[in-house]
């Protein structure tokens, strides 16, 4: 920062300042290194063996463990051109089955993480500027690998007027490179070293395409795809004894929700009532969790179709998800938090009376009632505020009709006039706003696991229509 200035004419020359101060400095070095080689063998364009290899090498980790190495092998065999498929199955225009499995490594961290650094004061003492510890180092750490296997069938039938691609991966995660939990007591938070853990990845996807109609005015084509993804936790050295012991567990998904097991109202109070997970006579502890469900969806999809007469195009895209997440809080009314909100009608079927059975608590406006106590640490963190959040949504339609016929003696090279709507129509029996936001009230977060939690969304996609006239000349 320069200051003293003569004349407002010579403030980009840094030297007619009779004062200059330095207000900040940051500098970071990272050097990467790489040797790379391939070997292809191809038989025919029938028999294909691809062969990679890899040395890395990163100024981001310490001495010894700067270099990886990395490689990867992949086959393919098109046995749709082998004599005894080409005379006995003769619809079958294409056949392919490939697969790869490789290693690759990761050092997408940040510089100087391995070092015990320090950090300039802010504040001067005695008139000194002093130093202050930034980092907990750790010279240990190295490469994460990530380890990718993929099995793929490609199958064409009809002169490829229908294909159809099915394919299988396992991705599985080691020594992941991530920030682990330190005791307060230490002065940081956390140290970035190899987590102790084996993730796994895997799915099922399939590829559909179709040409159902094929004439000369005429045309329709159909595409559908689904894939159906897994997650799990397959190995966590010392969980137990670690930081993530509520978090996660070993054989279930790294996705998991963990909450409290909402058992109803209590009929005569009107408080809601939970599952006393560990017998000791108190809901207030991680102990007392469950998993109530996953993040990760089941499976998802599309379906488009596109059709086409003339000039005239349509096309049709839905899109399919199977899933669970967060629904409408039915807690108490808003008073108690010193504002107003809207709520749903479902509100109207609340506990009102002594002997009501319903499994929405009572309102209150008391922050000390026990209705809303339980409200605020327990039933908007448990499975009454958890559901299925499933839904098929008409995500876009397009018509357009190509006007080049009619504008060429102008000598305009293309024109068009379309109208596109987007999320036309939901059919879902998701309790909220948007099952594809997940959102519900902005107020409210929704624990995964004791280290995060699933912010809600203010704001649903939008539905847009939208209608235009394209012109190039």
């Amino acid at each position: 920062m320069g200051a003293g200035y003569s004349s407002d004419a010579l403030l980009k020359n840094r030297a007619a300042a009779t004062s200059l101060t330095l207000r900040n400095y940051n500098y970071s070095e990272y050097k990467y290194q790489a040797v790379y080689g391939r070997i292809n063998y191809d038989i025919k364009s029938k028999y294909i063996l691809n062969l990679t290899f890899r040395r890395d090498g990163s100024s981001r980790f310490g001495e010894g463990n700067k270099f990886g190495n990395f490689g990867a092998v992949g086959g393919a065999w098109v046995f749709s051109d082998e004599k005894f498929v080409e005379n006995n199955l003769s619809f079958l225009s294409l056949g392919k089955l490939r697969a790869s499995y490789g290693i690759t490594g990761n050092d997408q961290i940040g510089d100087y993480q391995y070092l015990d650094s320090w950090s300039s004061s802010t504040f001067p003492y005695g008139g000194q500027s002093g130093l202050s510890p930034a980092r907990a180092f750790n010279p240990n750490f190295s490469w994460e690998t990530n380890r990718k296997l993929d099995i793929s069938l490609e199958l064409g039938f009809l002169k490829d007027r229908v294909s159809l691609i099915t394919s299988y991966y396992n991705n599985r995660s080691d020594d992941q490179l991530v920030g682990q939990t330190l005791s307060p007591q230490s002065g940081f938070s956390s140290y970035t070293s190899n987590f102790p853990a084996l993730v796994e990845n895997k799915g099922l996807e399939f590829d559909l395409n179709t040409q159902n109609i094929k004439k000369k005015n005429f045309t329709w084509n159909t595409a559908f795809n689904i894939s159906f993804p897994g997650n799990k936790l397959l190995r966590y050295d010392n969980l137990a004894s670690s930081g993530d012991a509520s978090g996660y567990e070993v054989g279930k998904s790294t996705r998991i929700i963990k909450g409290f097991k909402f058992t109803g109202v209590n009929p005569n109070t009107g408080v809601p009532e939970f599952l006393d997970v560990n017998r000791d006579g108190l809901i207030n502890s991680a102990g007392d969790w469950v998993v109530l469900g996953q993040t990760l969806p089941k499976f998802f999809g599309g379906l488009s179709n596109e059709f086409k007469y003339k000039n005239l195009s349509l096309d049709i895209f839905f899109q399919f998800v199977k899933q669970e997440a967060p629904t409408i809080d039915w807690g108490p009314l808003a008073g108690a938090y010193g504002g107003m909100s809207n709520k749903s009608t479902a509100v109207l079927d609340r506990w009102r009376n002594p002997g009501d059975i319903t499994s929405i608590p009572r309102a209150t406006v008391t922050s000390t009632n026990a209705a809303n106590i339980a409200f605020r640490n327990f039933y908007r963190s448990s499975d009454a505020v958890w559901g299925d959040a499933s839904y098929l949504r008409l995500k876009n339609v397009s018509l357009r009709y190509d006007l080049s016929s009619l504008t060429k003696r102008w000598k305009i090279a293309a024109s068009s006039i379309y109208i596109q709507g987007q999320n036309l129509l939901t059919f879902t029996k998701y309790n909220g706003l948007d099952p594809e936001i997940n959102g519900f009230d902005r107020r409210f977060v929704f624990p995964i696991n004791p280290f995060g939690s699933v912010k809600t969304s203010a704001m649903p996609v939008l539905r847009t229509i939208a209608v235009g006239l394209n012109i190039s000349i």
